[in-house]
């Protein structure tokens, strides 16, 4: 995004939105292949499928679409966020912008 703001060109558009366009498409064909049990793709799950089941089952791959589903909590979400490494990025990122 930040290239298209600081381009402005057409072709940064294309270049970068194409690639994220890209990365979200294997990231739902990975999902996909492992739902099928093709065993191309390895998982932090190992063999346990119930695991990989019950985790597909209370999360989302649209970001919070599983807290509005109901599906997880807001609590959830502010355990989960790493607030240290947070805080440090912001502050590197204010000083090398």
């Amino acid at each position: 995004a930040t290239a298209v703001l600081a381009g402005g060109r057409v072709a940064d558009f294309v270049l970068f939105g194409g690639l994220s366009l890209y990365a979200v498409a294997g990231c739902a064909a990975q999902d996909l292949r492992v739902l099928r049990k093709e065993g191309s793709v390895g998982t932090a799950f190992g063999d346990a499928d119930s695991s990989l089941e019950q985790f597909f089952a209370s999360t989302a791959f649209v970001p919070f679409a599983a807290v509005l589903d109901g599906r997880q909590s807001i609590q959830d979400i502010v355990r989960e966020v790493p607030w240290l490494a947070l805080g440090g990025g912001l502050v590197v990122g204010s000083f090398v912008q």
